[in-house]
């Protein structure tokens, strides 16, 4: 869809200075905040697919009915969403402005696999934040958006996970109403193989995915994870770590991610010594 054009200004406050992202069902701005002096942030604008007034409707009641939920996320791995609103057939989502990398364009500039202490500590990072999440009752569609480019690694060093939940928006009718779920690169081979929702283990498995491919620049295949093998620069104990967490049988990972955390944290400190 066609962008705005730049110095529009949305909702009498947000005004657009830099267009950072289109393509046919999503724009993504830059803009100044014009009642905050200095405050930058950041909003993505949703084409509503359907002209049919009432599915129009549905989509804006169901948008409006589910956004006030993502705005009451609270955590320093999460780009806190400050606000959200509606003009005629788009959505919009103003969020934090976390300048960094996603983890897709990261990978494609390294030339060996991410040493030990950086990928033990991206992990625990994740870990935490899916932890947090899990402990909203989200539903599994929640975490379709939990993909390279919605993490973000901050110029800090730290990461923060942007926009998840919002494919839902973009559909014509509501997506907790499909009957299948499509599962993501990150997502646990038993959700591939019969739509469940997402117990302790799949959070495991879904940190050790990523961390999988940052170990071995290897996108991961559920069904084969054997490739973790050639990246010789990891510890035993942190090759045995990764391989626990992405086991295909769901019991023989990590009970869940407060366990992950736990074992990743004393690998941390014992690099540390």
């Amino acid at each position: 869809m066609s962008a705005l054009p730049v110095g529009t200004i949305l909702k009498g406050r947000y005004q657009i200075f830099n267009v950072v992202f289109q393509s046919r069902l999503s724009n993504v701005y830059f803009v100044n905040d014009l009642h905050l002096k200095n405050r930058i942030w950041v909003i993505k604008e949703l084409l509503i697919l359907t002209a049919h007034p009432v599915e129009k409707a549905s989509m804006v009641s169901y948008f409006q009915s589910k956004l006030p939920e993502l705005v009451k996320l609270e955590h320093p791995n999460y780009a806190k969403i400050i606000d959200f609103f509606t003009e005629g057939d788009r959505l919009y989502l103003v969020r934090e402005y976390s300048p960094g990398i996603d983890i897709r364009t990261f990978i494609e500039t390294l030339e060996a696999p991410l040493p030990e202490p950086r990928l033990l500590d991206i992990g625990y990072q994740v870990a935490d934040v899916l932890e947090y999440l899990s402990n909203k009752d989200f539903s599994p569609s929640f975490y379709q958006d939990f993909v390279p480019q919605s993490i973000i690694l901050t110029m800090e060093g730290n990461v923060k996970l942007i926009d998840l939940g919002l494919s839902r928006f973009s559909m014509v009718k509501r997506l907790s109403s499909r009957k299948s779920l499509s599962p993501d690169i990150y997502f646990p081979p038993e959700v591939f193989l019969q739509e469940k929702r997402l117990n302790p283990q799949a959070f495991v498995y879904m940190v050790g995915a990523l961390m999988y491919h940052l170990a071995t620049l290897n996108e991961p295949d559920p069904f084969n994870m054997l490739a973790v093998e050639i990246n010789s620069g990891l510890s035993p104990k942190a090759l045995w770590l990764l391989k626990k967490a992405i086991k295909i049988a769901p019991n023989e990972r990590h009970k869940n991610l407060n366990k992950l955390k736990q074992e990743i944290s004393m690998l941390i400190k014992a690099k540390g010594r």
